[in-house]
């Protein structure tokens, strides 16, 4: 599994299993700007979370 950097647009409110979610985000280079629209299917007691420096 291949770790990818997103920003979170926001939480879909899709039906789904227990313990899981449907994201819109965009996924972000190395420099921290977006490349590719994505909606991403987590757990998100899985993900790390980072903060973007200022």
């Amino acid at each position: 599994m291949i770790p990818i950097a997103v920003r979170v647009i926001r939480r879909l409110d899709w039906p789904t299993y227990h313990g899981w979610c449907w994201i819109d985000c965009y996924q972000l280079d190395s420099r921290g700007h977006a490349i590719a629209r994505r909606t991403l299917f987590v757990q998100p007691e899985h993900v790390r979370y980072a903060h973007a420096g200022g």
